[in-house]
């Protein structure tokens, strides 16, 4: 799991956090990317919306805070 994170792409190469750093969307796309090669990355953001939503009444996701509200 490790190996996945430190390949998500939430840094730049300057070792500076991007505007994906604490997007769980953007994680979700990162791991479903490999093995969905054929679907969209609007799909996969879908797909991992309805996902946040199935457990977000029981985990905290930051999906509704700050500037990531709506995404």
């Amino acid at each position: 799991m490790w190996d996945f994170y430190k390949t998500h792409r939430d840094r730049g190469q300057d070792n500076k956090y991007t505007q994906h750093f604490g997007d769980p969307l953007w994680v979700y796309y990162q791991y479903r990317l490999p093995r969905t090669t054929k679907r969209s990355k609007r799909a996969i953001y879908a797909e991992g919306r309805k996902k946040i939503e199935e457990v977000e009444p029981g985990v905290l996701t930051g999906q509704r805070h700050g500037a990531k509200t709506g995404i």
